[in-house]
């Protein structure tokens, strides 16, 4: 019996899907994404400025201050909310659609004797900035298991 290209395909695919359900997706290279592969989940960068930790998200559509939700608990800083569409979709209307929404919920690492008085969250155009000032150096009084971070809006 020879084995044609369609076969080999066939079986390249099967291995692909077997794959995919043992993996946990999406993952980040620093920390986790919660998502589905259809669903909204925002881009974000992680980088040091100045001895601080900046965490910079996009949240376009997303209003900060009842969407989002910003914690700290035991070396994860979370950011979670929700892009809602703001109208009912008529499938039968649309040409394309591409824009993406629903719940979100993005993990970063980082040290776990963080100050959560040292952590403050900004939203400006459509980027949600969290800023751990000095980069997470060990707060001098005992951490709560969980703090909320209010975001406001920058000037």
């Amino acid at each position: 019996m020879a084995i044609t290209i369609w076969n080999e395909l066939a079986d390249v695919e099967r291995r692909m899907d077997e794959f995919f359900k043992e993996v946990s997706w999406p993952k980040t290279l620093r920390g986790r994404a919660v998502g589905s592969l259809d669903g909204f989940l925002p881009a974000a960068d992680v980088f040091h400025r100045g001895g601080d930790l900046v965490v910079r998200a996009e949240l376009p559509g997303i209003d900060p201050l009842t969407d989002v939700k910003v914690t700290l608990a035991e070396g994860d800083l979370c950011i979670c909310g929700e892009r809602k569409q703001e109208t009912e979709v008529v499938e039968k209307e649309y040409f394309r659609q591409e824009r993406t929404y629903g719940s979100f919920e993005r993990h970063i690492a980082v040290p776990e004797a963080t100050d959560p008085g040292k952590v403050t969250a900004s939203y400006k155009n459509g980027i949600l900035e969290v800023l751990v000032k000095g980069g997470g150096k060990p707060a001098p009084a005992a951490k709560p298991k969980e703090i909320e971070i209010k975001v406001k809006p920058a000037s």
